[in-house]
């Protein structure tokens, strides 16, 4: 665990912030060495409208080096709005108002000019994760419903041609009119994408996202399984030996009967194959 010398730039935005306000959400990249802190202002200070300045914090030696003057990035929020980091250098200012937008930095943070059309969907809520997977880059979005619906963009080819690939029915159907905001976290694996989505009154969800020529992860042996015995299990693992990317965990989960002797002698380095309980 890293730690550093904390600011009181959230509790008291600096004077030279000319419209400091409410703060609903924030995001961090990088390390205590050198990383970056994005705080999008949610409400103009003594207004209930929606703040237009993006702070920008630079970490370094393991404290903020410009708690009291931080780039600023004029940038209509929303509301509720928060941050999905990509990196040091990028990220996403996400809200229930608007489409993500996203923020880069070449010589100077600005703007991106590739940015999601406006009618990537309607604007509900707040939540969203940029990954990539086997080559692909993926936007997961929570933004288009308020009871946790899912949505992954393919953003491999940029923002304005980005496709949907996938969607998911919500959660639930309780309204929570205190929090607009459903998070995403996205977890990439040899076998996958797992991505998770939380909708307040309503639940948490996993998904899997994979590629269906990928070999790798927990597969089930056993009746109902995805395989019924282990002499099926093996074969498949020997003839798609050139296909595994990944750790192979083969689960029992019932009784099984094998019609002879079964070879466990499989050679997957530098992965490694494990057969429970």
């Amino acid at each position: 665990m890293e730690t550093g010398v904390a600011s009181d730039f959230l509790t008291s935005p600096s004077s030279n912030v000319k419209n400091g306000g409410r703060i609903d959400g924030w995001g961090v990249a990088g390390t205590m060495e050198d990383g970056v802190i994005a705080v999008p202002v949610s409400y103009v200070a003594g207004t209930t409208n929606g703040g237009n300045e993006v702070l920008i914090f630079d970490i370094s030696d393991g404290a903020i080096a410009n708690s009291s003057k931080p780039t600023i990035v004029s940038n209509i929020n929303g509301t509720s709005a928060t941050i999905a980091t990509v990196g040091t250098d990028s990220f996403y200012v996400l809200s229930a108002n608007f489409v993500p937008k996203f923020i880069e930095k070449n010589e100077e943070w600005q703007i991106a000019s590739d940015q999601f059309p406006t009618t990537l969907y309607t604007p509900a809520t707040v939540g969203g994760a940029q990954f990539t997977y086997q080559g692909k880059t993926y936007f997961a979005s929570s933004g288009g419903s308020q009871y946790g619906a899912l949505q992954i963009f393919d953003i491999t080819d940029g923002l304005q041609n980005a496709t949907e690939v996938f969607a998911t029915q919500a959660i639930g159907a309780t309204e929570n009119t205190f929090s607009k905001t459903n998070p995403v976290c996205v977890d990439v694996r040899a076998d996958g994408a797992y991505i998770y989505v939380l909708s307040t009154n309503n639940g948490i969800a996993a998904y899997r996202l994979y590629d269906t020529e990928v070999f790798a992860g927990t597969y089930t042996v056993g009746t109902g399984g995805d395989y019924e015995t282990l002499s099926a299990a093996m074969s498949d693992i020997q003839s798609r030996r050139d296909e595994v990317k990944g750790d192979i965990t083969l689960s029992i989960i019932s009784d099984i009967e094998e019609s002879e002797n079964v070879s466990l002698s499989v050679d997957l380095s530098p992965y490694t194959l494990t057969i429970r309980p």
